[in-house]
């Protein structure tokens, strides 16, 4: 007896604790938020460092994630998040599916944190398609409560094939499955004609930035786009004229009917290729044509009066996604860069040859006396000269007479004579 006390007692806490989980899983009302973030060429290039904008629009969506707080409608429903998010380039690479942001926010940011960019071309349309796909197959019920965040500078503007039918379908795609698109540019005022065509409407474009200077406009593109999300679901949620709360469950009910059949799934990967089939049966002869007699300056016969205007055919279906195309042609050059710092000096070269005389120069101005000299040394004593002209005879002189007989040894004559 004891046991079966027991048991009914664990029923009656396990249907209890079951009725409990049912009542807020009604009171929860989901919204998928799927982020598409741009990490091409010309947003990793834009600046130095290369990845310097790429970590800003990191920091953008964890910053936008850290936002995602339940919220409780007047109707006591409470808005919950589911959110994922991919990045792209030529290629789209999934970050992660959508997760519950109440068990699931830390591993979703890590994972946002550790991509890097691509940097290559621009295929914007590729990556809002596999965005819508995931939201379509996973998330909420509610169709209205889905929203797609594309973050993009817009590139390119023209001349560049979009391989996945291009920006203009993609949006309207997801337009027809009622998933709205937010265009958040990298910068402030970045190709407003690109950007607007991503977005639903010109309500989900306004300006928004994810790499603004100053963190308040961040901060309001994020708020503001939450806030947008918040007013629009809450028609959705509070949907219910009456929210008794939940009783026992009730008998199991009749099978239902078929439901409608559902909207037509994203286009699968290409198969490979069938085997070659067997070859056909020979098909019947063909009527015998009438002849018709040809003029001599014809050289084929004449055909048949021309058929009317066929009708127009039944659409085809979507064909599959084609291989990826040839590189383009390389872009035009870019502006001049900023003049770099001047060089070091170089080493001194060797002199070089000496060149040819110039011509004598014209005879310069006589210049200043200078100062007289002091006496100079007494020279020495000359050559004997050159014998002089001889001179006219002298008078006649008697020695004796002047008595100089004795100077010239002149014998003194006699008294006698």
């Amino acid at each position: 007896m004891e046991t079966l006390g027991l048991l009914a007692l664990l029923c009656a806490f396990m249907a209890g604790a079951q009725t409990q989980n049912q009542k807020e899983r009604f009171a929860d009302c989901p919204v998928d938020l799927f982020f598409v973030l741009d990490t091409s060429e010309s947003v990793a290039l834009r600046k130095k460092p290369p990845k310097f904008y790429i970590d800003q629009v990191i920091n953008f969506t964890n910053n936008f994630i850290d936002e995602l707080k339940e919220y409780r409608h007047r109707c006591d429903r409470i808005l919950t998040w589911n959110s994922g998010a991919l990045h792209y380039s030529d290629e789209v690479k999934l970050i992660r599916g959508l997760s519950d942001m109440r068990t699931d926010r830390k591993a979703l940011k890590d994972d946002i944190t550790r991509i890097d960019f691509i940097g290559k071309g621009t295929y914007t349309d590729c990556a809002i398609k596999d965005g819508l796909g995931h939201l379509l197959n996973g998330g909420t019920h509610y169709q209205e409560n889905k929203y797609i965040v594309v973050v993009t500078d817009g590139h390119p503007i023209t001349g560049y094939k979009e391989p996945c039918g291009g920006v203009q379908e993609a949006v309207n795609e997801a337009k027809q499955h009622g998933v709205k698109v937010f265009a958040v540019a990298i910068l402030p005022d970045q190709e407003e004609t690109r950007l607007s065509l991503i977005a639903t409407n010109q309500n989900y474009r306004q300006n928004f930035t994810a790499a603004d200077d100053t963190r308040s406009t961040k901060m309001g593109t994020i708020r503001t786009i939450i806030e947008m999300i918040t007013n629009e679901t809450k028609d959705v949620c509070c949907s219910f004229d009456c929210i008794a709360p939940g009783g026992d469950a009730g008998p199991k009910g009749d099978i239902g009917a078929n439901g409608e059949t559902g909207r037509p799934g994203m286009p699968g990967e290409k198969g490979d290729v069938g085997p070659v089939g067997k070859l056909g049966d020979a098909g019947p002869v063909g009527y015998t044509g009438m002849k018709v007699q040809c003029s001599e300056w014809m050289s084929e016969p004449l055909g048949g009066d021309r058929g009317g205007k066929g009708g127009k055919g039944d659409r085809g279906h979507k064909g599959y996604k084609g291989d990826k195309g040839q590189g383009g042609d390389d872009g035009i050059d870019g502006q001049k860069g900023k003049d770099g710092f001047a060089g070091l000096p170089g080493c001194k070269g060797s002199p070089g040859s000496d060149g040819l005389q110039g011509d004598s120069g014209p005879k310069g101005d006589a210049g200043p006396y200078g100062v007289k000299g002091g006496r100079g040394e007494t020279g020495k004593d000359g050559e004997p000269g050159r014998p002089g002209n001889y001179g006219p005879l002298g008078p006649q002189v008697d020695p004796c007479k002047e008595n100089l007989c004795d100077a010239f040894n002149v014998p003194q004559p006699t008294q006698g004579i």
